[in-house]
C-alpha cells in the first residue's frame, strides 16, 4: 500500500514524480480549493489517481473553510464524509 500526503509548502511539487506511479491514498492536508485552480497538472494528478482507485482524504483544520463548490466540481467524488457540516 502506497501512500501520498501532501502539504501546501514547497513539497507539494513532488506529486510530479508520482505521477505514473500506483497510489493507494492521498491525504490532501489543509484546504486545497485554490491550488486545483492554479495547477491544472494538480487536478489532472489527483483526478487521474482517483479514477485508478486512489482514495483522496482531506483533512482541515476547523479554521479554514473546507471543501467549495469549485473543488467539487473539478475533482470526481464518489463519497463523501464528514464530522461536521456547519
Amino acid at each position: 500500500m502506497i501512500s501520498l500526503i501532501c502539504g501546501r509548502g514547497e513539497s507539494l511539487g513532488t506529486y510530479k514524480d508520482y505521477f505514473e506511479k500506483k497510489i493507494d491514498y492521498i491525504y490532501l492536508v489543509n484546504e486545497f480549493n485554490k491550488f486545483i485552480m492554479q495547477d491544472v497538472k494538480l487536478l489532472e494528478f489527483l483526478n487521474k489517481k482517483s479514477d485508478e482507485g486512489a482514495k483522496i482524504i482531506q483533512i482541515v483544520n476547523i479554521e479554514m473553510k473546507g471543501l467549495d463548490h469549485n473543488f467539487l466540481k473539478q475533482i470526481k467524488i464518489s463519497e463523501f464524509f464528514s464530522t461536521r457540516l456547519k
